[in-house]
């Protein structure tokens, strides 16, 4: 059996857009259900897609975080109310996907957590590129452009580089996030880091360095619901969501099939004809490909005192990566 199959995953991938399909300004309105809102708007600016056939899983994920989700298959547990997870007596996951095949919302949650599989992540020794995201009003209009660097640590779980297992002394928590804000300008220099614990009624511990101020603020918890400086993102959004799974309900919607870009490792099939153009003088995406893939539509709902009475978050069903949020 496959790496796909032994997920307890469908091989069967939808193609609602026959691959080779070509989607432009022109007729992007036909496609725009199926597009995350930001490559929407990035169509059209004039950037031209191309969908090329559903990446397989094996491409998408190493190898070794496959092993061990199969390995470690049935292993988790969900310790209390507020969806702490991890091993029967409490201690933390050795690696993969902690609930692989799951149709519990909460669940799909906690592999989401862990979709960004290495142990160590820093996106601009990783190719020389940031990331980047838009923010989008109910017309679909684009009103701020994020460019942003994005580093992460798992201290926990670690199973590629050392120290394997955990970082001793911070075996209570899953891992550090930093953001840093380039664009726009009102948001540069601005730089968020997240602890996020294990206990999933905890609240994360957050940082904010705020140029103007040449100073970090720590985030009281009363101000974690608070606009970013400059950014309109709460420290929950980081990484689209933030939040220990503790401080929201979550109801799975259903599951759809969109058009996603992906990365895959060696390249996806479709993807290396594609150049990269700029667009508007900025280039919107390292590429110009889309593939079908399943995602699933999660709507959590918050259990404290946020400026959110929702958010929908498309996650991808193999990947468990986000691809769309509402708000």
């Amino acid at each position: 059996m496959g790496f796909v199959g032994a997920l307890g995953l469908s091989t069967a991938m939808a193609e609602p857009v026959p691959v080779g399909t070509q989607i432009d300004a022109g007729n992007v309105e036909q496609y725009k259900a199926m597009l995350p809102t930001g490559t929407y708007v990035n169509v059209k600016a004039g950037e031209v897609l191309k969908v090329i056939p559903t990446t397989p899983l094996e491409q998408l994920v190493d190898p070794k975080w496959l092993e061990l989700t199969e390995a470690n298959r049935g292993k988790a547990k969900m310790l209390d109310e507020a969806g702490t997870w991890g091993l029967a007596d409490g201690s933390f996951w050795p690696g993969g996907y902690p609930f692989p095949g799951t149709d519990d919302p909460r669940e799909m949650m906690a592999n989401f957590q862990y979709h960004l599989t290495p142990d160590d992540i820093d996106t601009i020794p990783a190719g020389g590129h940031m990331g980047g995201f838009s923010l989008v009003n109910g017309d679909g209009k684009e009103y701020k452009r994020f460019i942003i660097n994005l580093t992460q640590r798992r201290m926990t779980g670690r199973v590629w580089t050392p120290p394997l297992g955990a970082e001793p002394g911070y075996e209570d928590e899953l891992y550090r996030t930093n953001t840093m804000f380039f664009e726009p300008y009102d948001s540069k220099g601005v730089i968020s880091m997240n602890v996020i614990y294990r206990d999933q009624a905890a609240l994360p511990d957050a940082y904010v360095y705020v140029p103007v101020l040449r100073r970090v603020r720590r985030l009281s918890s009363s101000q974690r619901a608070d606009a970013i400086q400059g950014s309109d993102l709460t420290a929950g959004d980081v990484d689209t969501f933030a939040d220990p799974l503790g401080m929201w309900d979550f109801r799975l919607l259903g599951t759809e099939t969109l058009l996603v870009n992906q990365t895959g490792s060696p390249p996806s099939e479709g993807m290396l004809d594609n150049s990269v153009q700029p667009v508007a003088s900025y280039y919107p995406s390292p590429y110009t490909a889309v593939e079908s893939r399943r995602v699933h539509i999660i709507e959590a709902t918050p259990r404290y005192s946020t400026i959110y009475s929702k958010k929908v978050l498309y996650v991808d069903s193999q990947t468990y990566r986000p691809v769309r949020l509402r708000v």
